[in-house]
Protein backbone atom coordinates (compact mmCIF):
# COMPACT_ATOMS: atom_id res chain seq x y z
CA UNK A 1 0.00 0.00 0.00
CA UNK A 2 1.24 3.47 -0.79
CA UNK A 3 2.10 5.73 2.11
CA UNK A 4 0.06 8.81 2.85
CA UNK A 5 1.01 11.51 0.39
CA UNK A 6 3.30 9.16 -1.56
CA UNK A 7 3.86 10.42 -5.11
CA UNK A 8 2.73 7.60 -7.44
CA UNK A 9 4.70 9.26 -10.26
CA UNK A 10 8.02 9.63 -8.44
CA UNK A 11 11.00 9.22 -10.74
CA UNK A 12 14.38 7.53 -10.61
CA UNK A 13 17.35 9.60 -11.86
CA UNK A 14 16.67 8.05 -15.31
CA UNK A 15 13.06 9.24 -15.25
CA UNK A 16 11.51 5.81 -14.68
CA UNK A 17 8.32 5.51 -12.64
CA UNK A 18 7.04 2.68 -10.47
CA UNK A 19 4.50 1.89 -13.18
CA UNK A 20 7.30 1.66 -15.73
CA UNK A 21 9.17 -0.88 -13.55
CA UNK A 22 6.01 -2.90 -12.86
CA UNK A 23 5.31 -3.09 -16.61
CA UNK A 24 8.91 -3.95 -17.46
CA UNK A 25 9.22 -6.77 -14.92
CA UNK A 26 5.71 -8.19 -15.27
CA UNK A 27 4.20 -7.25 -11.91
CA UNK A 28 0.50 -7.32 -12.81
CA UNK A 29 -0.83 -6.77 -9.27
CA UNK A 30 1.30 -3.62 -8.91
CA UNK A 31 0.14 -2.33 -12.31
CA UNK A 32 -3.49 -2.81 -11.24
CA UNK A 33 -2.85 -1.01 -7.95
CA UNK A 34 -1.12 1.95 -9.56
CA UNK A 35 -3.71 2.37 -12.32
CA UNK A 36 -6.38 2.83 -9.63
CA UNK A 37 -4.81 6.19 -8.71
CA UNK A 38 -6.20 9.09 -10.70
CA UNK A 39 -2.85 10.91 -10.28
CA UNK A 40 -0.89 8.20 -12.12
CA UNK A 41 0.67 9.31 -15.39
CA UNK A 42 0.49 6.09 -17.45
CA UNK A 43 2.20 7.59 -20.52
CA UNK A 44 5.21 9.04 -18.69
CA UNK A 45 8.32 8.56 -20.83
CA UNK A 46 11.70 7.92 -19.17
CA UNK A 47 14.89 9.62 -20.30
CA UNK A 48 15.50 6.79 -22.80
CA UNK A 49 12.14 7.35 -24.49
CA UNK A 50 10.45 4.23 -23.12
CA UNK A 51 7.04 4.33 -21.41
CA UNK A 52 4.97 1.70 -19.54
CA UNK A 53 2.91 0.28 -22.43
CA UNK A 54 5.98 0.07 -24.65
CA UNK A 55 7.94 -1.70 -21.88
CA UNK A 56 5.14 -4.24 -21.40
CA UNK A 57 4.98 -4.89 -25.17
CA UNK A 58 8.78 -5.19 -25.53
CA UNK A 59 8.80 -7.78 -22.77
CA UNK A 60 5.75 -9.72 -23.97
CA UNK A 61 3.65 -9.17 -20.85
CA UNK A 62 0.24 -9.69 -22.45
CA UNK A 63 -1.79 -9.52 -19.22
CA UNK A 64 -0.20 -6.18 -18.36
CA UNK A 65 -0.81 -4.87 -21.89
CA UNK A 66 -4.46 -5.87 -21.48
CA UNK A 67 -4.67 -4.06 -18.14
CA UNK A 68 -3.02 -0.91 -19.51
CA UNK A 69 -5.33 -0.83 -22.53
CA UNK A 70 -8.29 -1.05 -20.16
CA UNK A 71 -7.25 2.35 -18.80
CA UNK A 72 -8.67 5.22 -20.87
CA UNK A 73 -5.66 7.42 -20.12
CA UNK A 74 -3.14 5.11 -21.84
CA UNK A 75 -2.15 6.27 -25.31
CA UNK A 76 -2.19 3.19 -27.55
CA UNK A 77 -0.37 5.04 -30.38
CA UNK A 78 2.34 6.78 -28.35
CA UNK A 79 5.81 6.30 -29.78
CA UNK A 80 9.38 6.79 -28.68
CA UNK A 81 10.41 10.33 -29.53
CA UNK A 82 13.57 9.32 -31.39
CA UNK A 83 13.02 5.94 -33.04
CA UNK A 84 9.21 6.16 -33.41
CA UNK A 85 8.63 2.67 -32.05
CA UNK A 86 4.99 2.19 -31.09
CA UNK A 87 3.70 -0.42 -28.66
CA UNK A 88 2.31 -2.46 -31.56
CA UNK A 89 5.66 -2.46 -33.37
CA UNK A 90 7.33 -3.54 -30.11
CA UNK A 91 4.79 -6.32 -29.63
CA UNK A 92 5.45 -7.61 -33.15
CA UNK A 93 9.16 -7.74 -32.41
CA UNK A 94 8.75 -9.29 -28.95
CA UNK A 95 7.95 -12.84 -29.96
CA UNK A 96 4.76 -12.93 -27.87
CA UNK A 97 1.82 -13.78 -30.10
CA UNK A 98 -0.48 -13.32 -27.12
CA UNK A 99 0.74 -9.72 -26.73
CA UNK A 100 0.20 -9.05 -30.45
CA UNK A 101 -3.33 -10.46 -30.21
CA UNK A 102 -4.13 -8.35 -27.12
CA UNK A 103 -2.86 -5.25 -28.94
CA UNK A 104 -5.01 -6.10 -31.95
CA UNK A 105 -8.16 -6.77 -29.93
CA UNK A 106 -7.95 -4.15 -27.17
CA UNK A 107 -5.99 -1.67 -29.28
CA UNK A 108 -8.52 -1.64 -32.08
CA UNK A 109 -11.17 -0.71 -29.53
CA UNK A 110 -8.91 2.26 -28.77
CA UNK A 111 -8.20 3.24 -32.41
CA UNK A 112 -4.84 1.51 -32.74
CA UNK A 113 -3.03 2.86 -35.82
CA UNK A 114 -1.68 -0.23 -37.58
CA UNK A 115 0.01 1.79 -40.33
CA UNK A 116 2.64 3.44 -38.11
CA UNK A 117 6.25 2.68 -39.01
CA UNK A 118 9.49 3.24 -37.12
CA UNK A 119 12.21 5.76 -37.98
CA UNK A 120 13.55 3.44 -40.70
CA UNK A 121 10.13 2.98 -42.28
CA UNK A 122 9.74 -0.57 -40.99
CA UNK A 123 6.20 -1.84 -40.48
CA UNK A 124 4.98 -4.59 -38.11
CA UNK A 125 5.84 -7.39 -40.57
CA UNK A 126 9.39 -6.05 -40.88
CA UNK A 127 9.69 -6.09 -37.06
CA UNK A 128 8.46 -9.67 -36.70
CA UNK A 129 10.72 -10.90 -39.51
CA UNK A 130 13.81 -9.06 -38.29
CA UNK A 131 13.37 -10.67 -34.88
CA UNK A 132 12.76 -14.16 -36.30
CA UNK A 133 9.13 -14.56 -35.20
CA UNK A 134 7.51 -16.62 -37.96
CA UNK A 135 4.38 -17.20 -35.88
CA UNK A 136 3.80 -13.44 -35.59
CA UNK A 137 4.56 -12.89 -39.28
CA UNK A 138 1.95 -15.54 -40.11
CA UNK A 139 -0.61 -13.81 -37.83
CA UNK A 140 0.06 -10.43 -39.44
CA UNK A 141 -0.31 -11.91 -42.92
CA UNK A 142 -3.67 -13.37 -41.85
CA UNK A 143 -4.66 -9.85 -40.84
CA UNK A 144 -3.67 -8.63 -44.32
CA UNK A 145 -5.60 -11.45 -45.99
CA UNK A 146 -8.74 -10.59 -43.99
CA UNK A 147 -8.54 -6.86 -44.73
CA UNK A 148 -10.83 -5.28 -47.28
CA UNK A 149 -9.66 -4.87 -50.86
CA UNK A 150 -8.75 -1.19 -50.47
CA UNK A 151 -7.40 -1.46 -46.94
CA UNK A 152 -3.89 0.05 -46.61
CA UNK A 153 -2.81 -3.12 -44.76
CA UNK A 154 -2.41 -4.76 -48.16
CA UNK A 155 0.78 -2.71 -48.57
CA UNK A 156 2.52 -4.34 -45.59
CA UNK A 157 4.08 -7.35 -47.36
CA UNK A 158 5.62 -5.24 -50.14
CA UNK A 159 6.29 -2.02 -48.24
CA UNK A 160 9.90 -0.86 -48.40
CA UNK A 161 11.66 0.61 -45.42
CA UNK A 162 13.91 3.65 -45.88
CA UNK A 163 16.81 1.39 -46.83
CA UNK A 164 14.73 -0.13 -49.65
CA UNK A 165 14.17 -3.51 -48.00
CA UNK A 166 10.78 -5.18 -48.16
CA UNK A 167 9.83 -7.82 -45.58
CA UNK A 168 10.73 -10.45 -48.21
CA UNK A 169 14.29 -9.10 -48.54
CA UNK A 170 14.57 -8.86 -44.74
CA UNK A 171 13.57 -12.52 -44.43
CA UNK A 172 16.26 -13.54 -46.94
CA UNK A 173 18.87 -11.28 -45.33
CA UNK A 174 18.14 -12.83 -41.92
CA UNK A 175 18.25 -16.37 -43.38
CA UNK A 176 14.67 -17.17 -42.40
CA UNK A 177 13.71 -20.01 -44.70
CA UNK A 178 10.21 -20.56 -43.28
CA UNK A 179 9.23 -16.88 -43.58
CA UNK A 180 10.80 -16.62 -47.04
CA UNK A 181 8.76 -19.66 -48.11
CA UNK A 182 5.54 -18.12 -46.67
CA UNK A 183 6.13 -14.87 -48.56
CA UNK A 184 7.03 -16.65 -51.83
CA UNK A 185 3.85 -18.74 -51.61
CA UNK A 186 1.85 -15.53 -51.10
CA UNK A 187 3.31 -14.07 -54.30
CA UNK A 188 2.52 -17.29 -56.19
CA UNK A 189 -1.06 -17.29 -54.85
CA UNK A 190 -1.52 -13.61 -55.79
CA UNK A 191 -0.28 -14.22 -59.34
CA UNK A 192 -2.50 -17.31 -59.74
CA UNK A 193 -5.58 -15.44 -58.47
CA UNK A 194 -5.03 -12.51 -60.82
CA UNK A 195 -4.53 -14.71 -63.89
Amino acid sequence: MLGRGEDVNQLTPDGETGLFFACTFGHLAVVKLLLQHKEIEPNKMCLYGVFPLLAACFNGHAAIVHELLSCDRVNVNQDTAVFHITPFLAACGSGSLETVNVMLKKGRERRLDLMRVDWEGRNPIHKSIENGHDHITTRLLQLVDNAGEHDPLHAWPSQEGKCGRTPFISAIQNSQLKTTRILVLRVDDTENNSA
